[in-house]
């Protein structure tokens, strides 16, 4: 019996939206160097060299993005970057990208990696996914990793963990929960049967599209019509198509429905790099002994756990001529965010780093499209 090939789907559609002034819509947060070295999606590319073969990785995206992430990852080819043809929500998302991959190796394995992620160990990830491989392939299902909680986060989704399926740290599951308070956060990691919900999966593209038929019957017409669209690659079929498929996330379509759902601890580090708050994580050969974390050119008197991005620093983390780089000075503060960019800068206590969509609604309202 021939082992099934692994291929992976990187998912590069989001805005994000938290990341203002950085993150803007032609310029998301999957193409933010936030460690101050390169791109998420580069990274997650990175992940996957010497293991999955170039003709194996895809991308899914927005399709006004295809060229950005051509430029991005200059060695995918083309016709492996995916465009949605609208937004629709993960659940669609994810059944375009398995039909496509199907189509092209019917009995592919399908690891889906979220763009905007940090892993700072990829052998102890690809060991992680190859674990969960070797149990997929003695019982078939959907698999989903978790990461064990260092802190009672109210930022992240939550999986409870059911019964051992006797593979190595896999589990059965019990239920996908909601983003919880404080209250319930601390006692999700008290009982240590909680994991923060990466987002990330592995399953057959075939048994993914079987289940997603029979969890949301509303799929079935839809997803035999985008197959037949994308077989004959007639792209106004395609978004015809996909306009059918329910706007919904994989969640509530069918991760909270399956009895075939799996989660494996995942056994790496992990950051879901979800606002600005990261950058303290990410660049801690920046902090200073006052717990200030300073892009170069920035200075900091009488100030503490303060965090500057920009000083002269673009988008993706390249420097640009013309643009002026002036110094930052943060005289007598504490707990600032400082974010930089050649039109705009912006200026927020740290702990509200996660309203920061809040900015991006205001500009709408006062018309300032320009900024966005």
């Amino acid at each position: 019996m021939v082992t099934p090939k692994l291929h992976a789907l990187i998912l590069a559609g989001g805005s994000g939206t938290r990341f203002w002034p950085w993150s803007r819509r032609g310029n998301p947060k999957q193409f933010l160097a936030i460690d101050g070295q390169q791109s998420l999606i580069a990274n997650t590319c990175d992940r996957l060299e010497n293991w999955i073969a170039p003709e194996r990785r895809w991308v899914l995206t927005r399709a006004d993005l295809v060229e950005a992430v051509a430029s991005q990852l200059p060695d995918l080819a083309h016709e492996q970057i995916l465009g949605e043809p609208e937004g629709r929500d993960t659940a669609p998302a994810l059944a375009l990208g398995a039909l496509r991959v199907a189509i092209e190796d019917p009995d592919a394995l399908l690891l889906i990696l979220p763009s905007d992620h940090h892993i700072s160990d990829p052998e102890a990830f690809r060991r992680t996914v190859e674990r969960a491989r070797a149990a997929l392939l003695e019982d078939d299902g959907l698999y989903t990793f978790g990461v064990t909680p260092t802190e009672p986060s109210t930022g992240f989704g939550y999986i409870e963990r059911g019964d051992p399926t006797g593979a190595e740290g896999c589990f059965s599951v019990r239920g996908f929960l909601e983003k919880p308070d404080r209250e319930r956060a601390e006692d999700f990691l008290a009982s240590g049967e909680h994991l923060w919900n990466a987002g990330i999966f592995l399953w057959r593209a075939s048994t993914f599209l079987e289940e997603l038929s029979r969890a949301a019957a509303d799929f079935t017409d839809g997803l035999l019509k985008l197959r037949d669209a994308l077989m004959t690659g007639d792209s106004p079929a395609v978004a015809r198509a996909f306009e059918l498929l329910p706007k919904i996330s994989i969640d509530y379509a069918l991760l909270e429905k399956s009895d075939r759902v799996r989660v494996v601890e995942a056994a790496f580090p992990w950051d879901d790099v979800g606002t600005w708050d990261a950058v303290e994580r990410l660049r801690t050969d920046r902090a200073d002994e006052a717990g200030n974390v300073l892009d170069p050119g920035a200075i900091a008197i009488e100030s503490r756990t303060s965090v500057v991005i920009g000083a002269g620093e673009r988008i993706a983390a390249e420097r640009v001529s013309g643009v002026r780089n002036r110094a930052i000075v943060l005289f007598g503060v504490e707990d600032l965010l400082v974010v930089e960019t050649d039109d705009a800068l912006l200026v927020c206590p740290r702990n509200r780093a996660q309203e920061i969509r809040r900015v991006v609604d205001a500009l709408k309202s006062v018309g300032r499209e320009d900024l966005l």
